[in-house]
């Protein structure tokens, strides 16, 4: 079963993101690399370098910035990185020009308990519970 999305309430979008300079993420980016983005991201909070503009189901994009106002301005750079993920765990993607990230997507999560191929049965969804319920309803009418 695959992991959902769901932005919680605290909005955490990634973490321990890491920008690397070449597409199999084995050289860290340059510490002066201009358009490096923050290791942790919150959706529409600004970091120290960039800020998470929206987070989606495979896709996060990014606007960069000196400070928050520069990042929310109209004509800041946005970075649009689309993405698969396993387990939360983010692999080697593309993050703008020369730049590659790796990092946890914190807005998935596993299935629930007991529901390995996602298709738990509550409520009259189930045949059983159906037959039940309509059995009950008859019973229920019969005095």
């Amino acid at each position: 079963m695959a992991w959902t999305f769901k932005l919680g309430d605290d909005k955490a979008c990634y973490a321990d993101l890491k920008n690397y300079s070449d597409d199999a993420c084995t050289t860290d980016q340059a510490a002066d690399f201009a358009k490096a983005i923050d290791a942790a991201g919150t959706n529409e909070a600004f970091g120290t370098k960039s800020m998470v503009k929206s987070c989606e189901d495979k896709k996060i994009v990014v606007t960069l910035g000196a400070d928050e106002t520069a990042a929310k301005a109209a004509d800041a750079e946005a970075i649009t990185i689309t993405f698969t993920q396993d387990k939360g765990v983010v692999g080697c993607t593309a993050a703008g020009t020369g730049n590659y990230v790796k990092f946890t997507a914190k807005a998935y999560s596993a299935p629930a308990d007991g529901d390995a191929d996602g298709e738990t049965a509550t409520g009259a969804m189930h045949l059983g519970a159906a037959f039940a319920a309509g059995a009950l309803t008859i019973a229920a009418t019969q005095f």
